[in-house]
C-alpha cells in the first residue's frame, strides 16, 4: 500500500512540482485547493490514479483542514505550501498575516486531531522568514543561515508592501509554537527557499501564463527591465526545492529543522545575459549585470540544509532560466 502525503495548495508553482515527483515515487497524494473549479482542472492535468483532492475553501478559518484528515485518516506526511500571495494587498492583516498563520495553524490542529498516523509535517516558509527587508536591502555584508530570524514586527508587517515578509514569518514562528505548547505525535521541519526559478512542472499548466518569479522572465522576454531596480537576491531553483520538501520529511535526521536553499546570486541583469547568451534570435537588447559581490543585499549560507538533506548537484540559475525561457516559448505564451 503506496505511503499517503498530503500536500496543501497543490495548484501551486512549488506544490505542483512536489506532487509530482511524489507520484513518480509511487506516494499516494492528497491535495487541497480552494475551489472545485480549479481542483478538478489541475487533477486532469495530474492524471495519476494515486491523486486526489479535497476542497479548503478558506485558509483562516479554525477547521479548515479537519476534513481533510477526517476523509484521510491515512495521512502520513503532511506538507503544508498553502500561503496567501495577494498581488495588491489592501489590508495586510485580513488578507495576509492572519490567512498565512491561521492557516498554518489550522492544519496543524487538524493533524493532531484528526491524523493519528501523521509522522512529519514540513511546511513551506521562506527566506523573508529569515530576513528583514531592512536588514536584506540593506546588508550587503549580511549572511543569512538557517537559524537567522527575521527582525520584522508584527506592527511593521501591516505595511502593505511588507505584508508578506511578516506573515511568512509569523506564521512559520506559530508552526514552532504549536509544536513546543501542544506537542503532538508528529514532528516537524520547515523549508525556505530564496528567490524560485525554474519551469513550471506541467506544461498544461504553463500555457495559462509564468506564475511567482517566473513573471520576472517574462518581463524580460517582453524587454521589460523594469524591475532591475529591485531583484536582487540569491536564487533556488523549483525542482531543488520540491525535492528538498521531499527529503524533509522521509530523512528521520530531518525532524526539527529549519531549512534554507540559496545556491547563489540574481538579479534581472543576470537573466537577461542568460537569455541573450542562449536565445540571441530574441534580440534581446544588452543590459548592466551588477558584479555579485556588488549587489548590495544581505547573501546566503546553507551549507546545514545541503549536509542534513544530502542535496548536491544544485540546478544553476543558467540551466533554471534556460529551462523557463525554453517551456514558455514551447507552450506559446511567449
Amino acid at each position: 500500500m503506496s505511503t499517503v502525503v498530503f500536500v496543501s495548495g497543490f495548484t501551486s508553482y512549488i506544490a505542483l512540482h512536489i506532487v509530482k515527483k511524489l507520484l513518480a515515487k509511487n506516494y499516494k497524494v492528497v491535495g487541497s485547493g480552494r475551489s472545485h473549479e480549479k481542483c478538478q482542472q489541475y487533477t486532469d492535468i495530474i492524471n495519476n490514479p494515486l491523486f486526489s483532492f479535497v476542497v479548503v475553501p478558506e485558509l483562516s478559518a479554525d477547521n479548515a483542514f479537519d476534513d481533510v484528515f477526517q476523509q484521510h485518516q491515512d495521512i502520513k506526511f503532511v506538507v503544508h505550501v498553502a500561503s496567501p500571495l495577494v498581488p495588491i494587498i489592501e489590508d495586510p492583516e485580513k488578507e495576509a498575516l492572519i490567512p498565512a498563520i491561521n492557516g498554518t495553524t489550522s492544519v496543524l490542529k487538524a493533524a493532531h486531531k484528526y491524523g493519528p498516523h501523521v509522522k512529519r509535517v514540513v511546511i513551506t516558509s521562506s527566506y523573508v522568514a529569515h530576513c528583514a527587508p531592512s536588514d536584506h536591502y540593506g546588508g550587503s555584508d549580511l549572511v543569512i543561515t538557517e537559524e537567522s530570524w527575521s527582525s520584522i514586527t508584527y506592527e511593521q508587517s501591516l505595511q502593505p508592501n511588507i505584508a508578506y515578509w511578516g506573515s511568512k514569518k509569523f506564521a512559520e514562528k506559530a508552526a514552532w509554537d504549536f509544536l513546543e505548547n501542544e506537542k503532538p505525535q508528529f514532528s516537524l521541519a520547515t523549508y525556505a527557499p530564496t528567490l524560485v526559478f525554474g519551469p513550471q512542472a506541467y506544461d498544461e499548466v504553463a500555457k495559462q501564463g509564468p506564475v511567482s518569479t517566473l513573471g520576472i522572465i517574462s518581463s524580460v522576454l517582453k524587454k521589460d527591465y523594469s524591475a532591475e531596480k529591485m531583484l536582487f537576491g540569491d536564487f533556488s531553483d523549483v525542482r531543488d526545492v520540491s525535492e528538498g520538501h521531499i527529503r524533509a520529511f522521509e530523512l528521520e535526521s530531518a525532524a526539527g529543522h529549519r531549512f534554507l536553499l540559496g545556491n547563489g546570486r540574481v538579479s534581472v541583469g543576470r537573466i537577461v545575459e542568460i537569455v541573450r547568451k542562449h536565445f540571441p534570435e530574441l534580440e534581446l537588447p544588452a543590459t548592466e549585470v551588477i558584479p555579485d559581490d556588488k549587489l548590495g543585499v544581505a547573501s546566503t549560507n546553507c551549507e546545514e540544509t545541503l549536509t542534513v538533506l544530502g542535496q548536491k548537484d544544485l540546478i544553476s540559475l543558467e540551466q533554471g532560466v534556460v529551462d523557463s525561457v525554453k517551456q514558455m516559448l514551447d507552450v506559446g505564451v511567449y
